[in-house]
């Protein structure tokens, strides 16, 4: 329990140094989680040189490799398991931040309604 206490100290201490920087509280908050689910990762958050930054690093890295015509995303999975696979330890991105303050994908969005549908004057009563 001292390696997974001292792992969560390493993490919060990470995230408060970079406190304006919110993809290193995301990517913190992401390991806290995969922490608290799976003590043995404690080696990989403690590992000598293994920090969030260099796991947002290994994100954008991964970001300039698969840029087409100057412009990259990165989805939420990925950069999970970019991170995973930075502290190698095995991805599961199932659990991460978003899933656990109870986010779900966003939903599909609705068919654009036909241009009659909607009588503005009789919304605004007129």
């Amino acid at each position: 329990m001292a390696g997974v206490n001292e792992a969560m100290d390493k993490l919060r201490d990470e995230m408060a140094a970079a406190k304006d920087d919110s993809s290193i509280a995301v990517l913190g908050e992401y390991m806290t989680e995969r922490l608290l689910g799976d003590e043995a990762l404690a080696g990989a958050v403690l590992a000598k040189g293994k920090t969030l930054a260099g796991a947002f690093s290994a994100i954008k890295e991964y970001a300039r490799k698969h840029q087409k015509n100057g412009f990259a995303c990165v989805d939420e999975e990925t950069a999970y398991k970019v991170t995973c696979a930075y502290y190698g330890i095995e991805a599961k991105t199932s659990s991460g931040p978003s899933a656990a303050l109870g986010m779900t994908a966003p939903a599909a969005r609705p068919q654009a309604l036909a241009r009659d549908a909607l009588d503005l004057d009789a919304l605004l009563g007129e």
